[in-house]
């Protein structure tokens, strides 16, 4: 529980400029599309997600008359309150923590929002750079990769040499090597 954290440096290309979006089990389902807010002091769990879980989940709700605000100054009346078993990793670098949820009616493109809370409980260093967040676990040091894909996300490319032109898989586009600074130009687009 007490091994270093390290992030090794990665080359400017590979950086990522997305938000950190990860999945996690939260009371024995697997979760995705949770959005990790290392500025947000509440733990969120948004109410269409919340829903799809059993009874014997939702009837520990407990309602609230709490409400959330945002940065832009929005506030949100929150349905309630809930504490659920979240886990992180995978075997045999996994641990589980209970975690206090306040249950949103919003309309998110996100199932639940990990804040500073969650992040403090699992000693989790999210690096957005680096697209990931790295907890302690019992058996080492756990990495819980991002899985967000969004428009930064859909234009990246992985890049294959093919001689003087490097082929970018995901665009489909063909580039030609250019060293100045170590960027990549496209040359033309590939047809199918």
């Amino acid at each position: 529980m007490y091994a270093p954290i390290i992030f090794h440096t990665i080359p400017n290309w590979h950086l990522s400029e997305e938000p950190v979006v990860i999945s996690a089990v939260i009371a024995n389902r697997n979760i995705n599309r949770i959005y990790t807010d290392t500025g947000s002091e509440a733990d969120i769990l948004y109410l269409h997600c919340f829903k799809s879980y059993p009874f014997s989940v939702t009837d520990r709700l407990r309602y609230t008359t709490v409400k959330i605000a945002s940065n832009m100054g929005e506030s949100m009346k929150a349905v309630g309150r809930v504490k659920l078993d979240v886990t992180l990793g995978t075997h045999p670098l996994v641990r589980t923590e209970i975690v206090d949820f306040t249950v949103l009616d919003g309309r998110s493109r996100f199932n639940a929002l990990f804040g500073r809370q969650t992040l403090h409980k699992f000693g989790a260093i999210t690096s957005t750079p680096h697209a990931e967040i790295r907890f302690p676990t019992p058996n080492g040091v756990a990495v819980v990769h991002s899985e967000y894909v969004g428009p930064a996300r859909e234009k990246s490319v992985v890049y294959e040499a093919q001689g003087n032109f490097i082929r970018g898989e995901s665009s489909k586009q063909l580039f030609s090597r250019n060293d100045v600074n170590g960027y990549f130009k496209p040359y033309k687009m590939w047809e199918y």
